[in-house]
């Protein structure tokens, strides 16, 4: 078993340098005139998406943005009407933040312009291997979604 995690490991390595330079820009940049959301940004808003609707603090523990840091982008979201806060009716002081309709609008532009450049990146890779690609991912994200 430790040959196999020195691979995986050695895996890693070598590919994140080519996650941060292909994969990461496709899911957390934006380029429209319309939005101008950062990273953070764009990683809170689907934070929330994905999980229909989120507290500050689950939205921090998730992708590990500091508080002070991550109150302003919140703000910021809010003010663009991308995302509402939500009172909760047990305590005035907490909320939970969904996503607006303008917000979801962002996100099927988004998905369509992932989709694009994806297309793009792999338009070269087989049929076979890109179907590889996929299983592999698959086992990956379900064998962390139990932990």
């Amino acid at each position: 078993m430790s040959k196999k995690i020195n691979k995986l490991a050695r895996m890693f390595y070598d590919y994140m340098p080519n996650f941060y330079r292909f994969i990461n820009p496709i899911f957390n940049s934006e380029k429209s005139e319309q939005y101008k959301l950062s990273e953070n940004q764009i990683k809170i808003l689907m934070c929330v998406f994905i999980n229909k609707s989120d507290t500050p603090t689950e939205i921090g523990n998730t992708i590990g943005i500091q508080k002070g840091s991550l109150t302003a982008m919140i703000r910021s979201l809010l003010k663009l009407e991308l995302l509402e806060k939500v009172i909760e009716p047990s305590d005035e002081r907490s909320y939970k933040l969904i996503v607006s309709q303008r917000g979801l609008d962002f996100i099927q532009y988004k998905r369509v312009m992932v989709e694009k450049e994806l297309s793009d990146l792999f338009k070269d890779l087989g049929e076979e291997d890109l179907k590889k690609v996929i299983e592999g991912l698959e086992i990956l994200n379900i064998h962390l979604n139990q932990l």
